[in-house]
């Protein structure tokens, strides 16, 4: 069972290790984006 899980947790950091990454900033400015295109519908 031990050896199951730990075989679980390595295939999904596997998966996780392969999304592209994209830098803090990138992602604060959509945020940023995002939020000032829907305030009017808040």
């Amino acid at each position: 069972s031990t050896l199951q899980q730990q075989r679980a947790v390595t295939e999904q950091l596997r998966r996780e290790a392969g999304i592209k990454r994209i830098p803090v900033s990138v992602a604060v400015a959509d945020i940023v984006r995002y939020i000032s295109e829907h305030e009017q519908e808040d």
